[in-house]
């Protein structure tokens, strides 16, 4: 049964340079939500990025996403999911998709501190490296940290912690 394995943290933790490496020492294919959302609403995005936009726009990603995901699964191939996975239910929802995709999900917390966590989302707002293209406000930081849920009781059961 081949592997889904679902990435996930608050922001600026690491991810995304994780999930890369995971994908390479995997054999895997990786997905990431910043590229598909660069890459399909890059130039449509508003001046004043929300939450809710951002958010919206996700589970589209996610969707076409999962449908190449599925091929990739049905033929063996392992897959690495960098798609945010922000609360409890959306790595439930996850979870249960690599399921039903027949996978086998394993979950990766990516946590760091939080003055290193916002300073390096900064530093890439200045950087715009291609896999982070979209800027990241202080205040969207602020509001994404309060989004954040922390995995907590059962969900911690088989979790590795990066």
């Amino acid at each position: 049964m081949p592997n889904v394995h679902i990435i996930f943290g608050p922001p600026g933790a690491g991810k995304t340079t994780f999930a890369a490496e995971l994908a390479e020492a995997a054999g895997a294919v990786q997905f990431g939500i910043d590229p598909w959302m660069q890459c399909l609403y890059g130039d449509d995005r508003p001046s004043q990025l929300t939450l809710e936009w951002a958010l919206a726009r996700t589970r589209r990603c996610e969707a076409q996403i999962w449908q190449v995901a599925r091929q990739l699964l049905s033929l063996g191939v392992d897959v690495v999911l960098d798609l945010g996975a922000m609360t409890a239910p959306d790595r439930a929802r996850l979870r249960d998709a690599a399921l039903a995709a027949g996978g086998m999900p394993v979950c990766y917390f990516v946590d760091a501190d939080s003055a290193l966590r916002r300073q390096r989302v900064m530093a890439r707002n200045v950087d715009k490296p291609q896999q982070h293209a979209f800027e990241l406000t202080p205040a969207m930081f602020e509001a994404m940290e309060a989004y954040f849920e922390r995995p907590a009781g059962a969900e911690l059961e088989g979790l590795v912690h990066v």
